[in-house]
């Protein structure tokens, strides 16, 4: 490699004793034997790295600290609130710019032999110094990701350096493209989380090598420190678990997600697939609660694992997962509880595409009819297994939605993010309840009755209009009643809201009067014959 360096430069007319005048000026200057201005001993750095190559490690050490003093000065005049525009042009701006072009000249003219010892020389000294000035009274504090890419990146050493990193991942090939992006997360773990805005920045110029890697680091990260824990909850802060790098993984992810979301996406579901073939390892195992872990921690991510799961996620795929999980440990109450506890916490969160989210849980919960029931169970138990487990979520996803949406007194700060999600979609739901069997119509009526306490009154009325103008047997008029008796005392209006609901759009679009007219004789007719049975308990 330092063959081809030196070849490079026998072509460049430069005379011994120049270069030896250069070598003196700099080791005299740099152990501090003389005293030579800091220009003028850059200067004779560069000209050594261009033309002698076995100085190129004693030089790159040495550049290291002229950053590290650009640096200081920067933050040292931000803080004493001296930046103008044009100041860092007036210190050491003009020799950064001279090593940034020389560094980028190498690695343009000769990629295989620079390219690998500039990247570990940029990637080593920007983690060095995220690290070191991370205290400085100017520096937000590390968990704010955009706002250190902000002031990095408007500090022009560091600036500077991110660019020579960049030309080098843009440079790299084959192999050593692998061993980049390995380095950088290397880099990324030694120094988390004062390291987490150059894999953002960088991962923002080469997204799907990043990303991928991003999401395999934290699996591994994961497997390690969480991988036994099916309830996907951070571990206490004081744990061994809790010096996993989690928290820098979700960071760059959820900044990688703001404008490459369909890179994230795709990278996520590549893992998903990879841990459902046919010999996966312990660690590919635990991929499915690592994807559930990152949704509760950022919503970013959890819309991501949304699209996943609804776009690509099979019936098969789940088939494949409930296979894996019934081998990897034994069939145990409290891990499927904690794994059932987990789902339902995401799901009412859950505000993205929340209506297909449920629409597909419904379909997967659906069950068999109950003459293929029996000989079903002897040719895929996988399948009833699914129907069953995804019966209980719908089960316990209802119970919740209705513990939060009935709780007295009402608290203003529950709000549930999945009954929002579907707050738009209570026609399809009714239309969907309509055309359904159950244990489905039980189920969307108990979500249709949430829907109507929680989402307020204008919602209600909605909910209960589409009842009275759609519904045509007895059947129907009776979910009507069970939701009209959930929200009545909670809004004691709401059958004149519905009428003036209906009436509106009557008169809007037209519609028949025949079935809400039937609807209503229907209503009055249960009324009635509820007050004669009340009578009648009481003369009893």
């Amino acid at each position: 490699m330092s063959t081809d360096i030196q070849v490079s430069n026998k072509s460049t007319s430069v005379s011994p004793e120049e270069i030896l005048c250069n070598v003196s000026k700099f080791i005299r200057g740099s152990t501090h034997e003389i005293n030579i201005p800091g220009e003028e001993l850059a200067r004779a750095s560069l000209f050594l790295l261009r033309t002698l190559p076995s100085s190129r490690q004693a030089i790159l050490e040495y550049l290291c600290s002229v950053y590290d003093e650009a640096v200081n000065e920067h933050l040292s005049r931000q803080e004493m609130g001296v930046v103008a525009k044009g100041a860092d042009e007036r210190s050491m701006s003009p020799i950064i710019n001279e090593i940034e072009s020389l560094i980028i000249g190498f690695i343009r003219s000769q990629p295989d032999a620079w390219t690998p010892i500039i990247s570990s020389w940029s990637i080593d000294l920007l983690g060095y110094i995220s690290r070191k000035y991370s205290e400085r009274r100017s520096m937000p504090h590390s968990s704010s990701l955009n706002e250190l890419l902000f002031l990095w990146m408007t500090c022009s050493p560091t600036k500077s350096l991110i660019r020579i990193t960049s030309e080098c991942f843009a440079c790299a090939s084959g192999d050593f493209a692998n061993r980049s992006v390995n380095a950088l997360l290397e880099a990324s773990v030694r120094h988390s989380p004062h390291f987490d805005w150059v894999v953002a920045h960088i991962g923002s110029c080469f997204p799907k090598t990043i990303i991928s890697r991003v999401l395999l680091c934290g699996l591994k990260d994961y497997h390690q420190h969480l991988g036994g824990q099916l309830d996907g909850l951070p571990p206490p802060p004081h744990s061994s678990a809790g010096e996993s790098k989690m928290s820098s993984v979700v960071q760059i992810l959820s900044h990688m997600a703001l404008q490459h979301a369909r890179d994230v996406r795709q990278a996520m579901w590549e893992l998903f697939q990879d841990s459902l073939g046919e010999t996966v390892s312990e660690m590919q195992m635990s991929c499915p609660m690592y994807i559930l872990h990152l949704s509760m921690m950022t919503n970013l991510l959890m819309q991501t694992a949304v699209d996943v799961f609804v776009d690509c996620v099979t019936f098969g795929d789940l088939e494949k997962l409930c296979s894996q999980f019934s081998q990897k440990k034994p069939s145990c109450a409290k891990d499927v509880n904690s794994l059932m506890n987990l789902i339902i916490h995401l799901l009412m969160k859950c505000d993205h595409r929340s209506n297909h989210v449920i629409y597909l849980l419904l379909d997967y919960s659906h069950g068999l009819p109950k003459q293929d029931v029996i000989g079903s169970l002897s040719e895929n138990p996988l399948q009833i297994e699914i129907h069953f487990f995804c019966s209980l979520i719908m089960n316990r996803l209802v119970i919740e939605l209705q513990r939060v949406s009935n709780a007295r007194p009402p608290d203003p700060s529950a709000e549930v993010p999945l009954l929002r999600g579907l707050r738009s979609h209570a026609v399809s739901l009714l239309q969907m309840m309509l055309s359904s069997s159950e244990p489905k119509v039980t189920w969307l009526v108990r979500l249709l009755s949430c829907l109507a306490l929680h989402c307020g009154e204008e919602c209600a009325a909605e909910v209960l209009s589409g009842f009275l103008t759609t519904c045509q047997e007895k059947l129907c008029m009776t979910h009507f009643m069970q939701i009209l008796q959930d929200v009545q005392s909670k809004y004691p209006d709401i059958i004149s809201l519905c009428a003036s609901k209906i009436i509106t759009s009557m008169l809007e679009n037209g519609n028949s009067v025949e079935p809400v007219l039937l609807n209503f004789i229907q209503l009055c007719q249960w009324e009635i014959e509820e007050e004669s049975k009340s009578m009648g308990r009481l003369l009893m």
